[in-house]
């Protein structure tokens, strides 16, 4: 539990994490740059991911009131 006190207690971050995942894949297919489209495969990932330990570790759950 001493790493969920880590965890943003709101939607906002991962929100951000997954937008900047869209943006870097976009760039990274619109420029045939392969590496960018997989940081932005990973940063989607980490986003949703990330949101969904949220959902099941913390006892108030992001976007929640």
């Amino acid at each position: 539990m001493l790493l969920a006190s880590y965890l943003p207690q709101d939607t906002g971050p991962y929100l951000v994490v997954m937008i900047i995942g869209f943006m870097v894949g976009g760039y990274g297919t619109a420029g045939k740059f392969p590496f960018l489209v997989i940081a932005g495969i990973l940063l989607i990932l980490a986003g949703a991911i990330g949101f969904q330990a949220a959902l099941n570790v913390l006892p108030k759950p992001p976007g929640f009131p």
